[in-house]
């Protein structure tokens, strides 16, 4: 009998521990999400270098020059002061004038002269070459994160 509480005593502990962490990673999802339409973003970039980060391929720094709207370098940080699930969301860092800079998955596809597409309406970030779509990706899921593991 005793055993039998100890393993129900597990069993709780560990439904209880499952859903704390399906309910940290739902609710990140749901913050980026909430982040990204707060944003409003519609301009484009030209690309003018990538460093990749880790080795050949993944994550790689984009430094861009902004050709087209104007992404205010003032509203990530307002959006940051109202996050629960995480501590910090970033996509663009910005430089001096029109210069920016992000950190894009798959960015040994890129090179100096593409045009980044960046629309937080549709959730997009996309990539053209001579005017012909080389990727798109979604921008939630592109924002660089700080804060609790668990949340996604």
């Amino acid at each position: 009998m005793k055993t039998l509480l100890i393993i129900l005593g597990i069993a709780v502990v560990c439904a209880l521990a499952f859903r704390l962490i399906y309910i940290k990673m739902n609710g990140g999802s749901t913050e980026r999400q909430w982040y990204v339409s707060h944003l409003h973003y519609d301009f484009s970039m030209r690309v003018d270098s990538v460093k990749m980060l880790h080795g050949d391929v993944g994550l790689g720094k984009v430094s861009c020059t902004v050709t087209r709207g104007n992404p205010s370098p003032t509203v990530e940080d307002s959006l940051n002061h109202h996050l629960t699930h995480h501590d910090w969301l970033q996509f663009l860092v910005p430089g001096s004038g029109n210069q920016r800079e992000l950190i894009l998955m798959r960015a040994e596809l890129l090179m100096p002269g593409d045009s980044i597409s960046v629309n937080s309406s549709t959730d997009f970030v996309q990539v053209f070459r001579n005017r012909k779509l080389q990727y798109e990706n979604e921008l939630s899921t592109t924002l660089e994160a700080r804060g609790n593991p668990f949340t996604y």
